[in-house]
């Protein structure tokens, strides 16, 4: 289960990346919108994922990155 949640955090992030290109190519931006807010979901089950599998001696700074990442700017 470990391994199974990160990929579908993946996953979910490519597809809602996928799908605003589609909305914004197809001018509708109440779409975009809408897609954009499953983005955050998978972005933070990838990032855990990322956490959980990291080795030990880059554990504080994959914490680091769980803690501060969502809140940056892309």
């Amino acid at each position: 289960m470990n391994r199974i949640l990160p990929r579908i955090g993946a996953a979910i992030v490519s597809v809602t990346i996928f799908l605003f290109a589609v909305c914004l190519i197809a001018d509708f931006p109440f779409g975009s919108y809408l897609v954009c807010m499953f983005l955050p979901i998978g972005y933070i089950m990838m990032t855990a994922g990322v956490q959980n599998e990291s080795s030990q001696e880059n554990r504080v700074a994959a914490n680091i990155r769980l803690i501060f990442r969502p809140s940056m700017p892309y």
